[in-house]
């Protein structure tokens, strides 16, 4: 991963380095600036954003954060099947959490 980095993701974004990159995508900086209802869906096993990476102390200092962390679905999980349909693991968390704000008003 950190040779692709290097290669692509680094000079295309205009990253200095690994560590100016992974400062600048990190959510610990953006927590406390979240003002409104979110989800925030995450895979242990996410070699990108990794379970150790969660800013799990700022998730329980705002109470706009929800934190779904499942044990599997890597980068880019929650599939369901061997052919992938719409209705996976994510958009159901998401649906329910969306009807759960409108229901309760908050916004």
């Amino acid at each position: 991963m950190d040779e692709m980095a290097h290669t692509v993701t680094l000079p295309m974004f205009g990253y200095r380095d690994l560590a100016h990159l992974y400062e600048d995508g990190s959510p610990h900086l953006r927590t406390s600036h979240l003002h409104i209802p979110i989800v925030a869906i995450n895979a242990a096993d996410d070699p990108f954003c990794p379970e150790h990476a969660i800013p799990e102390d700022d998730v329980l200092n705002n109470n706009n954060i929800a934190l779904i962390v499942t044990r599997r679905g890597g980068h880019i999980g929650f599939l369901e099947g061997l052919v992938p349909s719409p209705k996976t693991v994510m958009n159901k968390a998401l649906t329910q959490f969306a009807l759960a704000v409108f229901e309760k008003g908050v916004a």
